[in-house]
Order: structure tokens, then C-alpha cells, then sequence
């Protein structure tokens, strides 16, 4: 089962399709639009997306910001280490859960330094197979700003500059926790936002703070147990609201980006609740599992083999995805964060 989940979702991507950097401005990248029930594949730009939207849809969308957690740490030998910090453990936000390069080299008790501001102390623990960095001071948003760098992808083959600030945060961010950025959205200008509102088009947050879970490789235990890597979810009473209203009138569900939609499948899956929705999600579909909770996606084009394209392939026949994906490397599309975007209908 394994090995023919990974091996059907494989693809080669030249290395010049991978985008570097956002087209600018963002909405003038290319959108892809496959239809299901035609079978068809079409092509435009991506300001042109309110005119394939019906009137009257319910828009959901993740507004999650994400922080500067990639923190450069030195050692008392002066060697520099790389941590991405993943989870706070504690409500004081003072232990948590990292991820560390090399980090066999380091010894429980070890004490590293920020490199940015040497006058912030961790000290490294290991819980199991989990590595722990417990900070001096509560690491906050404005905190990581100071000492860390904005988390790009590793794919991207360079360093974080002042340009990812902008570039990869999500413009309709607002709650902060995530160690990746919800790409479908950094297309979303004010311009496509306002033309989506003329046509009736309701746009309502959840929340899902991305973590491992979102763009850690697939593993034969995650396949096993159909699990992720759990990462927190939040739906307000006003987003459940809508979103139970539009189920139970029939309206047009339109879903931004594969981490909202794995929010709302969540929700959907634990019985639509009332009022605020609070969890951590582990869910992991892949085909033939089906999608519930929306009739339309729009999402970015995905690594090969990774949970994200097998999300997808839950919404659109496994040979018509990949016959898209074919199609967007001959019409050079651009993939991944900073690329083009394919709609789902």
C-alpha cells in the first residue's frame, strides 16, 4: 500500500518550474481550472477568479500568519545550528518542540544562544524521538521577529530575506502560530477579494496553524495509521454558523487552500458542532477517500508523493490530477509556495 501511494503520486519537475519568487503582482499568476464534471482543463489568470466563482458562495479560508520561527543557534564551541520551532509545550511558551539540523551532535543539558540575541539562553532536551529547547523567555510572535527568519521552504535552496517578510505571510492572516505560510492565499489581492464580494461572495476565517503535520514527508506509519502530525484547529461560532447554513441550504462551498479544507473536513467529520469548534486535527485522506465539506478548492501545485497532492486527489479522480499536473509542467507553470494556482470545480 505504501509504496503504491508514494510511486503513483510521483512526478518529475524540472528545477527552472519551481518558483523562486511570487510573480508580481501576485494575481497575475496563472490559474488552472479543472472541471469535474466536463473533464476539462482550462487555462487563465489568476485576477480572472471571481468569474468562475457562482454568486453567493460560501468562501472559507485559513487565517493563520505565520511567524519567524527558523532560528539560527549557537553552540559554546561557536558553531551555528539551525531550529525551526514547531509547537510551544507549555502555555508560557517557553518549552518547545523543535526541529534541530544535525541534531545528534547535541547532548541533553547543552546550552545554545540565539544568534541574533546571544542574551536569550536554551537549554536542549529529548523527549523520545522529540527534540526540546526550553527558552529563557517566552518566545511571542514579536520575539521571533527579533531572532528568527521567516520559514521558507527548504526546496527554495536559499536564505530568507526581507522581501519573504511580505511576500510569504498570508495577506488575510490575522491569528498567529504557523511555521508555514497557506499559499493559495498569497494570491488573494484586494482587488480579487472586492470582486469577489460583488458577486455575493462570503468570505469566513478558520484556523489551522501549520505545522509538521502540513509538509512533513509521508511516512509507511502515517500510511498505516492514516495519521499526521497533529496541528491545532480553530473555527469561530460565526464560521461554524455559516458553514452549517450552506450545508443545510445547498450554497456553493468554495474552499482556499489544502490546510482550510483539511479544518473543515475535520469539522464536517466530528458531526458540525455549534458554536466555536476547538481540536487538533491528524486527519490524513488519501484516494479513495472522498471530501465532504466543500465543492470547490483552490489550492497551489504540490510536491510529488506528499500528503497535500494526495488531499487533493480525494477531490479529483487520481488520473485527471495527474494528466493536470502533466499539462501545467508542458505550459510551464510554476510550482510549489511561490507558484501558479489550479481551481477545482
Amino acid at each position: 500500500m505504501q509504496d503504491k501511494l508514494l510511486s503513483e503520486f510521483d512526478f518529475y519537475l524540472p528545477d527552472d518550474q519551481i518558483a523562486k519568487r511570487p510573480i508580481h503582482p501576485p494575481d497575475h499568476c496563472k490559474l488552472m481550472i479543472v472541471s469535474r464534471k466536463d473533464k476539462t482543463i482550462t487555462h487563465s489568470i489568476f485576477y480572472q477568479l471571481p468569474e468562475f466563482i457562482p454568486e453567493n458562495t460560501f468562501l472559507f479560508f485559513n487565517d493563520s500568519f505565520v511567524e519567524s520561527r527558523r532560528v539560527f543557534v549557537k553552540r559554546n564551541t561557536g558553531a551555528t545550528m539551525e531550529a525551526l520551532f514547531l509547537d510551544p509545550l507549555d502555555k508560557s511558551k517557553k518549552q518547545w518542540k523543535v526541529l534541530i539540523r544535525n541534531a545528534k551532535r547535541l547532548k541533553p543539558g547543552e546550552v545554545l544562544y540565539a544568534s541574533k540575541q546571544p542574551s536569550i539562553v536554551f537549554t536542549f532536551s529529548r523527549e523520545e524521538t522529540n527534540c526540546i529547547l526550553n527558552s529563557s523567555i517566552s518566545l511571542t510572535p514579536s520575539i521571533f521577529d527579533a531572532i528568527g527568519e521567516m520559514p521558507i521552504p527548504p526546496y527554495l535552496k536559499r536564505k530568507a530575506d526581507e522581501k519573504d517578510k511580505e511576500e510569504y505571510q498570508n495577506p488575510l492572516g490575522r491569528n498567529y502560530g504557523s511555521v508555514a505560510a497557506p499559499t493559495s492565499l498569497l494570491h488573494f489581492t484586494k482587488q480579487v477579494q472586492n470582486n469577489l464580494r460583488k458577486k455575493n461572495v462570503t468570505l469566513h476565517p478558520v484556523t489551522l496553524h501549520i505545522g509538521y503535520g502540513t509538509f512533513a514527508p509521508v511516512t509507511a506509519e502515517n500510511i498505516q495509521r492514516k495519521k499526521l502530525h497533529p496541528e491545532k484547529v480553530y473555527i469561530s461560532k460565526e464560521s461554524t454558523q455559516a458553514f452549517r447554513h450552506a450545508k443545510a441550504n445547498n450554497k456553493p462551498i468554495m474552499i482556499v487552500g489544502t490546510t482550510a479544507l483539511r479544518a473543515l473536513e475535520t469539522y464536517y467529520r466530528s458531526n458540525m458542532p455549534e458554536g466555536d469548534f476547538t481540536t487538533t486535527t491528524d486527519l490524513y485522506l488519501f484516494p479513495p477517500d472522498k471530501i465532504y465539506s466543500g465543492d470547490m478548492l483552490l489550492t497551489n501545485f504540490h510536491l510529488p508523493k506528499s500528503s497535500l497532492l494526495h488531499l487533493v486527489a480525494c477531490m479529483v479522480e487520481k488520473e485527471f490530477l495527474l494528466q493536470a499536473y502533466q499539462e501545467a509542467i508542458d505550459k510551464g507553470y510554476r510550482f510549489y509556495s511561490y507558484g501558479d494556482a489550479m481551481l477545482i470545480l
